[in-house]
């Protein structure tokens, strides 16, 4: 009985990821840049990006446009700004869509702790 791998699934193959790494967030002195990737095969509908206090509280939103999907193989990016003066950081969580609106191939890769 060999298990499918999820990319031979064709609802896989059709369905979006937007995703967000470490290395893609820039904290300066007023505000965290925060570049949002579509890895998925369809276009991303418009969602939120939130930062969150270390108790899951929302400290700040900002809508993401849609982004296209990476349909001729050249990265989609978008970067979204959240704004952090008077905020303390350390233990605080970005979040894409938090409230599970998408639909997404995977949800391991919306998630980064300061």
């Amino acid at each position: 009985n060999c298990k499918k791998e999820p990319y031979n699934n064709p609802l896989v193959r059709k369905a979006l990821n937007l995703a967000i790494d470490r290395e893609d967030v820039q904290v300066k002195a007023d505000c965290i840049r925060v570049k949002v990737h579509n890895i998925g095969a369809a276009d991303s509908q418009e969602t939120t990006l939130v930062l969150k206090s270390p108790d899951g509280e929302v400290l700040r939103s900002s809508q993401i446009p849609p982004i296209p999907a990476p349909s001729d193989l050249y990265p989609k990016t978008m970067e979204i700004p959240l704004w952090t003066r008077g905020l303390l950081l350390e233990g605080c969580v970005i979040e894409l869509d938090p409230e599970h609106r998408l639909n997404e191939i995977t949800r391991t890769n919306n998630r980064i702790v300061l």
